[in-house]
């Protein structure tokens, strides 16, 4: 993560010369839980049976899901759409990422309305 490898002492080359780093941080880290970790779980055991390959991974950027996480709501992020190029001009989504990424949000809400009190109405 690139703040922790500024936390080290900066020093300048020339005496005649000062800076100051200040960090304007607007989310929480995000600090998943082990309900959060069990719904990861649940979530790769639907990607492996829909021939999905999911990996969990600490990425170091923020997302709305830092602020539900920081609170203790179970939270998943990045099941959208593969890609790459976050947050540059190059940044895309794979169209063939679409469907099964879908389809995995697709059934694990199902998977979660089976094990809630929540009912889904035929005609919603």
């Amino acid at each position: 993560m690139k703040l922790r490898s500024i936390r080290q002492p900066i020093r300048p080359r020339r005496l005649d010369i000062s800076f100051e780093i200040e960090a304007f941080l607007n989310r929480p880290p995000f600090a998943q839980s082990e309900q959060g970790r069990a719904l990861f779980d649940e979530a790769a055991r639907i990607a492996q049976a829909l021939g999905i390959h999911l990996e969990g991974m600490e990425t170091g950027g923020g997302s709305d899901g830092n602020f539900t996480a920081a609170i203790g709501v179970p939270t998943l992020d990045g099941l959208g759409a593969d890609g790459a190029g976050a947050h540059t001009y190059n940044e895309h989504a794979l169209i063939s990422s679409i469907v099964p990424r879908t389809a995995l949000l697709a059934n694990l809400i199902l998977a979660l309305q089976k094990r809630s009190c929540v009912r889904i109405s035929e005609g919603a």
